[in-house]
């Protein structure tokens, strides 16, 4: 650390006391000497001129101060003192400078700047004594670190200074039993292993105060303590990092050995430098954050271990066009020869294609479930044995609230899809099918559901993710957004273990297509059982993808334009097909009531006689002897959206539900008034009637209906509803 003093004086070579009194020396001889001139008429003088001069000399200063990194407090110091000189040389023109009153004025003034210049340099000089003495510390600790002979010494000043630190701000007394150095050129950190003392005291005890452990030990911006469990219920381990690895980039690394699910996967690295490794063939991650927090990154090195391992079947959702794949893929549009197979088996870029996706996927679990006992019985294990010839499908999906979210719950197709989703959460760990959600937010809006959250067993709250969502993703309250600043950097919670913080290695496009072609080949198939359950849906996922690949065609030969040197605009205007901005539907072939021209044939018709209704209305004593105007209006309102994507459908014959479905909820409490009835069941009873109101907001009206006494619930929590004697009436 380059040793940089604070200047407190007002020129080269002088301190704070020596410096102020040269200053106003220079201050007093100029308006001296101003006046001497004005009052034997050698040239004329303005009060104004002293305060000129102290302005120039002030921003003089202020400018040189800036330009040497000075800290703030003694450049507004040096500033202010000219000014001060500025205004005494003023009012001294104005009146006698040489009258006891203006020079007791200067005196007094240079007295109060040097005394608050010494009281500065004094501050400053302890804070450099404290940065010189930790800078040794650390250069103990690397010195220690490179040479085992010393470990031994540091080891007990380390233990014997945390030891009292411990005590002084947690009133703890523990046992440091163990000193672990972190590996490193430059030491970042060590990690203490004591023993607790007696009467019950815990870890989480400790955990409380991590703040300001690393507080006392002034520890560097970025630098935290980090409290967790030990080796049994009475010890506990401290994570104290003293350098800022986390501000540092890391390279995914570039070796690809063939590997297995089954193993540990490779996420991220903590702050000691020891690789966060997770068992993705057990458990669901999910990874929320907000824009630029790194969450794409996260995606693509987790895409990068599982194309190593050969056992795995990657698929992706991503209704941005496939975005997240996109990267992969060209790859292998870029190279056939290097990379001949896809890195992403399949990929779901629409609502209407993830359902195709996830039902099949569906359908494959719950048939492995029955059709595969026996090979987990000659196996014997209770989870199904992956291999080449029985492969994972592992189904990562960004942009989680697009699927799972609140407000694409509206979307028949998407419920479905998020049913299905839900469902592969709950049932896919035995059968070999797991998930990765990436969402920018750990709230109900973008995950639909706390059962998203519930059943994943690794999180990551990326960079910057606000602390209320750490809270709902975590449940711990002593989280602080400001541990996890850079891009990269997560909290990370492996099953039940306390968040601790790390980073996750950067991977840039060209590693990305190095990594596709090297592990082209270990993309297996599904297996024959697999296949035939699959079937069309498997065999013709890249038919009904032409969309995506013509896109990913016109971006390989994009990419081959670019590296030649052509221009931007050239390449992107001449080589990628451009959207237009008004999609005209296609004319449809037949005139029946599901193509477009039919509807919009019907609507115009219903318009006419929703006019005639209104124009017979309006005659006195006159009604409808019709309803059909009333029909067609309510199925013009209660028809789907067209959309410019997909064919238009026309609405079933009967009518959708027009009641409120709190309405009709009590209407179903009082319908069951002799066996009760839960809030999944009403929930069923609503989505058969045509309802799109999800279990949530049914459990909340009927638990709100309840506490009005609207409705009972006799047996307390998770028992049925029933009607009360006053709240029959719906």
């Amino acid at each position: 650390m380059a040793d940089r003093r604070v200047d407190w004086s007002w020129g080269l070579g002088h301190g704070p006391v020596s410096g102020v009194a040269n200053a106003a020396a220079a201050a007093c001889a100029f308006t001296m000497v101003s006046d001497l001139a004005n009052a034997h008429g050698l040239f004329p003088s303005a009060p104004w001129w002293g305060l000129g001069g102290g302005a120039t000399a002030a921003a003089l200063a202020a400018g040189i101060g800036a330009w040497q990194y000075q800290p703030t407090r003694a450049v507004l110091y040096r500033a202010g003192c000219w000014l001060a000189a500025g205004l005494w040389s003023m009012a001294a023109i104005r009146g006698n400078p040489w009258s006891p009153r203006s020079w007791l004025a200067l005196a007094i003034g240079t007295v109060a700047a040097g005394a608050i210049g010494l009281a500065y340099s004094r501050v400053d000089q302890r804070a450099r004594a404290r940065e010189q003495r930790e800078e040794g510390h650390r250069r103990r600790l690397a010195d220690a670190a490179r040479r085992p002979g010393r470990r031994a010494a540091v080891h007990d000043e380390i233990a014997a200074e945390w030891t009292g630190r411990i005590t002084r701000v947690c009133s703890i007394a523990v046992v440091v039993r163990n000193v672990e150095l972190w590996p490193g050129e430059q030491l970042p950190g060590f990690t203490l292993d004591a023993d607790l003392p007696e009467g019950g005291t815990t870890w989480q005890d400790l955990q409380r105060y991590q703040d300001g452990l690393a507080a006392d030990a002034r520890l560097p911006e970025g630098c935290a303590v980090e409290v967790g469990p030990g080796a049994d219920r009475g010890c506990v381990l401290l994570r104290v990092g003293i350098r800022n690895a986390l501000a540092e980039d890391k390279a995914y690394p570039r070796v690809y050995p063939h590997e297995s699910i089954n193993e540990p996967r490779l996420l991220a690295v903590w702050k000691d430098d020891t690789e966060v490794r997770v068992p993705m063939r057990q458990e669901t991650a999910l990874i929320v954050g907000p824009t630029g927090s790194g969450k794409t990154t996260t995606l693509n090195v987790v895409i990068a271990d599982l194309l190593k391992c050969v056992d795995v079947i990657p698929c992706v959702i991503d209704f941005n066009g496939g975005g997240l794949a996109i990267p992969w893929l060209l790859a292998w549009r870029l190279d056939p020869q290097r990379c001949p197979r896809p890195p992403i088996s399949w990929v779901a870029d629409s609502p209407t294609k993830a359902l195709t996706m996830t039902q099949a996927l569906l359908e494959l679990a719950t048939d492995r479930k029955q059709a595969y006992a026996s090979v987990k019985m000659a196996a014997n294990t209770t989870l199904l044995p992956i291999c080449a010839d029985l492969p994972l499908f592992m189904l990562l999906i960004d942009e989680v609230a697009e699927v799972l979210g609140t407000a694409g719950q509206r979307d028949p197709t998407i419920r479905k899809v998020a049913d299905n989703v839900l469902e592969l959460q709950r049932i896919g760990r035995d059968s070999g099918v797991r998930l990765v959600i990436s969402g920018l937010g750990a709230t109900i809006e973008t995950l639909g559901s706390r059962a998203v959250g519930i059943h994943s067993k690794v999180k990551l709250a990326m960079a910057q993710t606000p602390p209320d969502e750490m809270y709902y993703l975590f449940n711990v309250s002593k989280l602080s957004a400001e541990d996890a600043v850079y891009p990269g950097t997560a909290h990370i919670q492996l099953g039940v273990d306390p968040p601790r913080v790390g980073k996750v290695p950067n991977l840039v496009p060209d590693q990305i297509i190095e990594i596709a072609c090297a592990t082209s080949d270990r993309r297996p198939d599904p297996d024959q059982r697999g296949l035939q359950v699959l079937g069309e849906r498997w065999t013709g996922r890249w038919d009904r993808c032409a969309e995506l690949l013509a896109r990913l065609d016109a971006g390989a030969a994009a990419v081959e334009a670019l590296r030649r040197g052509e221009p931007i605009s050239a390449v992107v205007g001449a080589v990628t097909p451009a959207r237009p901005a008004n999609p005209t539907p296609a004319p449809a072939a037949s005139d029946d009531a599901g193509s477009l021209s039919g509807a919009l044939a019907d609507l115009n018709a219903a318009r006419q006689q929703l006019n005639d209704a209104i124009d017979q209305a309006d005659a006195p004593h006159s009604t409808p002897e019709d309803p059909a105007s009333v029909q067609a209006l309510e199925a013009m309102f209660q028809a789907p959206a067209i959309q410019p994507d997909r064919p238009w459908v026309a609405p079933p014959a009967a009518a959708a539900p027009h009641k409120h479905p709190r309405t009709r909820m009590r209407e179903l409490v009082t319908e069951a008034r002799e066996t009760g009835i839960t809030p999944g069941e009403v929930h069923k009873r609503l989505q058969a009637e045509g309802y799109s109101t999800v279990l949530q907001t049914v459990t909340t009206w009927m638990r709100d209906d309840a506490a009005a006494g609207i409705i009972t619930q006799p047996g307390g929590d998770r028992t049925p509803y029933f009607p009360t004697p006053h709240g029959d009436r719906p």
